[in-house]
């Protein structure tokens, strides 16, 4: 006798055995066996691209045939992959023969993959029954975002040394989403000691210019924008005389103004911009009263810190 053993297409349903033509007597047929073909196969997915912290999916088919249990799904790198499946375990029944499955893949970037080979990450997907297994090479490129800094302010603003300015400038990707933390400095030609910096508002000391640099923190996710700076023109407050001191004793006429004498507790000043009282002196600084009658004297009030404050007078 003769033994055959043939390959047979996957596409296979029925097996038919004819005996040649113009052949006589019997042919006999024993032993035949014929096992189901197994397999376990998945298209192959592109490489996939995005942007860090952004989503990307993909479906890909899964065709199997006549496994052996169930199907287990696992990621290579386990808890650790940026790669997901939407499918751990699929149920079969022992002789399933050809069918499909649509799986969806989910990449999930958390750092760019410059520094990786060719710029890429590798991941690879396991799939097996226990005794078919099937790999598949998955590959992400992430991309940082770029981004920019808006400031909601005006360039070359004025304001006076009682004065904070809250700083609030703004990252934002080019769809104008935020996009991380913007740091600050006094950088450039500013007044020494003018202005100063804490928990992001703006004070001054004195005046001058002080010029404020805007940067990005930096992030995983986004690239770093160019830096932006204002200026502030910063002059000193000015000051107003709101209670007159009293003078001390009686006026005699023929005196001299700086026989004069004020009682300093008893006079007030405060500044225009916030109404909050500054510390100083008065004093009489123009007059007559070298005769009998009534006369008008001029009230200067010199601010205490004279970097932050302006005088005032008052009649």
């Amino acid at each position: 006798y003769t033994e055959y053993s043939v390959n047979l297409s996957r596409e296979v349903t029925k097996i038919r055995f004819r005996r040649p033509s113009g052949g006589q007597g019997y042919h006999y047929i024993a032993d035949a066996k014929v096992e189901q073909v197994r397999y376990i196969e998945t298209s192959t997915p592109a490489i996939f691209q995005a942007n860090v912290g952004e989503v990307q999916q993909q479906t890909i088919t899964l065709n199997y045939s006549n496994i052996t249990g169930d199907l287990l799904l696992s990621m290579a790198s386990g808890a650790t992959s940026h790669f997901s499946v939407d499918k751990t375990q699929i149920n079969g029944d022992c002789g399933d023969a050809k069918k499909n499955v649509s799986l969806t893949i989910t990449y999930t970037p958390t750092a760019n993959t410059d520094d990786k080979p060719d710029g890429k990450e590798t991941e690879t997907l396991m799939i097996t029954d226990g005794t078919t297994n099937r790999e598949v090479k998955l590959y992400g490129k992430a991309t940082k975002v770029d981004r920019d800094i808006v400031w909601n302010i005006a360039d070359e603003n004025n304001a006076y040394t009682v004065e904070q300015i809250a700083l609030t400038a703004a990252a934002e990707t080019k769809l104008h989403q935020p996009a991380g933390e913007v740091a600050y400095n006094i950088v450039g030609e500013s007044t020494p000691e003018c202005g100063k910096i804490n928990n992001k508002v703006l004070s001054f000391d004195k005046n001058g210019t002080v010029y404020v640099e805007a940067t990005t923190i930096a992030s995983e996710k986004y690239n770093p924008a160019v830096s932006v700076t204002k200026s502030w023109v910063v002059s000193k407050t000015p000051t107003e005389i709101v209670t007159v001191p009293e003078i001390e004793g009686e006026i005699i006429y023929g005196a001299q103004l700086s026989d004069l004498t004020l009682k300093a507790t008893t006079g007030a000043a405060r500044n225009t911009i916030n109404q909050q009282d500054v510390e100083g002196t008065f004093a009489i600084t123009a007059g007559d009263v070298s005769s009998a009658g009534q006369h008008t004297l001029t009230i200067t009030f010199t601010p205490e810190n004279t970097d932050m404050y302006v005088s005032s007078t008052k009649d």
